[in-house]
């Protein structure tokens, strides 16, 4: 078996600011490190609403269904069985169970009026041909108005001619907020507690587990009444704590000029756990299926499963994969997993590789543009920036480098017994496209706050639950005998607040190095030479 504890086993090796670092403690306390994440629009995700508020929203909501006479609205338009189809819809997404038993006998009904008839299908109603565009925006806008539990859309039949199709949402959106959880184990102890498949949910990247979290999750075809069931009985989540950090004024502003590396942090590589993820992504790209099974030393499944708490778990579904798919099947033992967490192993290696040719770009050119990637002309006139240069993650849709990185690659790859060719895996799920990643990274909208405090067990920032609760603000204590910053900033996805940190303090984020800095005896108690923004 095998940890990994060291950032240099896994790449983590060069910085870009000058300066020797500061003596900092990061994640003293889980609620210290909070993580909202981005929309699109450049909004961040917070949490709304307490549980108990939005389960007797809904409850309200629910004792509303259309009025008498918005119902005879809708009959006029559509007819009295196409009307009955639509609203049983409804009540389908109110009360799932009683809705499926009254769809075995509701295979097709027909009936008078404009709309003529309609068909039952699986995902909803499909209402009779409807050439008349104002006649269809009415149909909609009834929909819109008097049933947001559902939606519609406008479809082609057969013969070409528009017809309304009216049916439940096929996604469920909802903002996962989570604390001192890691996210896959929170998808999972959701997806058992709503007796769902896992693989339902999707979201844009796993959170650190030591932190507090809000990020958006979607689910298929999942009814907002179950999620709003669940939590009427109890909310999810325990709670992530930021670092109590000691930081220098120069430290602070290197960052904002340069940047920093953009490595995959060590929560990539499985750093609590006894297996190399890479090692094991690179036995699973060999098609060495008993080599993988030694990395995740799967011993006796059935033993361990003995040893394991009841309670939902990765490790869990895996042993209950290898007890049921027998030690030699390691492929059938992983599709117990979720497939995000199957493709960890895949991406790892991946980001192993990524790691050690960026450190390796780093060290060759620093944190510049290199002349001959571009033209001398533009080298001189500083057209591209470090922030323009991408290194690839190897894989079947990237443009490997043409250049002395390309060397570089290929002993990467042949330290772990892979080629190129490796990616083309005749396992469907085990083909990596590649992607390209940018080799350094500036943080937005970066700011900072002194903070002197004297308990540190007293949180230094709000979380979105103490915010909803109505927690006054941290005040700090102005001759304190302990400093700590309180950094603000955004990040690109996939992109490591652990590694920003890292660049910060020059100190390594591996776990022995945290739990040794984090020690009440060792906690830093101030900030020599800083001085307030």
């Amino acid at each position: 078996m095998r940890t990994v504890t060291s950032e240099a086993s896994v790449g983590i090796t060069e910085t870009c600011t000058p300066g020797p670092g500061f003596r900092a403690a990061t994640k003293q306390r889980y609620s210290d490190f909070i993580v909202n994440e981005v929309r699109l629009s450049g909004e961040p995700v917070h949490l709304a609403s307490l549980p108990a508020a939005v389960a007797q929203k809904a409850a309200e909501e629910e004792e509303l269904p259309p009025p008498a006479e918005a119902v005879e609205e809708l009959a006029e338009l559509l007819g009295e069985g196409p009307a009955a189809a639509v609203l049983r819809l409804d009540t389908h997404e109110r009360d799932a169970a009683r809705a499926r038993v009254e769809a075995r006998a509701w295979k097709r009904q027909k009936g008078g009026g404009r709309g003529g008839g309609s068909e039952l299908l699986r995902d909803g109603v499909l209402l009779s041909r409807d050439d008349d565009k104002v006649h269809r925006k009415a149909v909609h806008e009834w929909i819109k108005r008097h049933l947001p539990r559902l939606t519609s859309t406008t479809e082609e039949d057969a013969d070409g001619g528009k017809c309304v199709r009216a049916g439940s949402h096929r996604y469920l959106e909802f903002t996962l907020y989570k604390e001192n959880r890691d996210t896959l184990h929170a998808i999972l102890q959701l997806a058992q507690s709503l007796h769902v498949s896992q693989n339902l949910f999707t979201f844009a990247g796993t959170k650190d587990r030591r932190a507090v979290t809000a990020q958006r999750v979607s689910a298929f075809r999942l009814p907002a009444s179950k999620i709003e069931q669940l939590m009427a009985r109890k909310p999810f989540g325990d709670s992530l704590v930021a670092s109590d950090c000691t930081n220098v004024q120069a430290a602070l502003e290197g960052l904002r000029t340069h940047g920093f590396p953009n490595y995959f942090g060590l929560q990539r590589f499985g750093a609590n756990v006894d297996a190399a993820t890479h090692e094991v992504g690179a036995a699973l790209l060999r098609a060495d299926y008993p080599q993988a099974l030694r990395q995740l030393d799967e011993g006796d499944a059935v033993a361990a499963l003995r040893l394991l708490p009841r309670r939902p778990s990765v490790a869990r579904q895996l042993l209950e994969g290898l007890r049921d798919s027998g030690s030699s099947n390691v492929l059938a033992a992983l599709s117990r997993l979720p497939k995000n967490l199957r493709s960890m192993y895949l991406h790892a290696l991946q980001s192993w590789v990524w790691n050690h040719a960026a450190s390796e770009r780093l060290r060759r050119y620093g944190c510049e543009a290199a002349p001959h990637v571009v033209t001398a002309e533009e080298a001189a006139a500083r057209t591209y920036s470090i922030e323009d240069v991408v290194l690839p993650l190897p894989g079947t849709k990237v443009v490997m480098p043409q250049n002395e990185l390309a060397e570089v690659y290929t002993e990467l790859l042949a330290r772990q017994r892979l080629e190129p060719a490796s990616f083309h895996h005749k396992v469907k799920e085990m083909v990596m496209p590649g992607a390209y990643r940018r080799l350094v990274q500036r943080p937005r909208d970066l700011s900072w706050q002194y903070f002197r405090y004297t308990d540190p067990r007293v949180p230094l920032a709000r979380t979105d639950l103490a915010r909803l609760r109505g927690d006054p603000e941290p005040q700090g204590v102005a001759d304190g005998p302990r400093l700590a910053v309180v950094l603000r900033f955004t990040l690109p996805p996939s992109t490591y607040a652990t590694m920003l940190l890292r660049e910060l303090t020059k100190q390594s984020t591996d776990l022995t190095h945290q739990l040794e800095l984090n020690q009440p005896h060792v906690a830093p108690t101030s900030a020599e030479h800083a001085k307030e923004e």
